[in-house]
């Protein structure tokens, strides 16, 4: 669904929004009823990319077959990043991290979700793309998922606050 027919951003108190340009809220969606939102026609959707893997697939390769796989990861990113597609991105550290959640009584502290299993989210891509179409498109060119890799990608469309 698109929208063009949209007011310009206001504040709550009616006044056009000193933001309207750089906002990224005002920018990038337009309200559509109670909470949902749409893409507004011409402008790009933001997609996280979830990369998730088992840390261990990599123990038996050699220092260069690590390095020749960065450089992949670093040469496909700067493909992104010269087509605008690129806002950040981050390798994460090779563990399962924390969760924290309230148990009725209390927040309490446990190792992360994948305790169970071997498989982490090893790092992220936050991309700019027309569609999930075009955002699960991109993430079939990520090194992540070349040939022989075990890897997985989670793609997920943000909505903008």
């Amino acid at each position: 669904m698109t929208v063009t027919n949209r007011r310009p951003p206001t504040t709550g108190a009616g006044e056009p929004c000193r933001f309207r340009g750089c906002c990224a809220v005002h920018a990038m969606v337009a309200p559509i009823g109670r909470g949902r939102i749409a893409q507004v026609e011409g402008d790009m959707a933001k997609f996280l990319l979830l990369l998730r893997d088992n840390p261990g697939d990599f123990s038996s390769l050699s220092p260069a077959e690590i390095q020749r796989i960065i450089g992949e990861y670093r040469a496909w990113a700067e493909g992104l990043r010269a087509r605008n597609q690129l806002h950040n991105s981050n390798k994460l550290m090779d563990d399962a991290g924390k969760i924290v959640r309230h148990n009725g009584s209390g927040v309490v502290l446990k190792d992360g979700p994948y305790t169970e299993t071997k498989e982490v989210i090893g790092g992220y891509f936050l991309i700019e793309a027309a569609d999930y179409a075009a955002a699960v498109a991109i993430a079939g060119t990520c090194p992540h998922v070349r040939p022989g890799a075990s890897g997985t990608i989670e793609v997920r469309q943000i909505q903008e606050m």
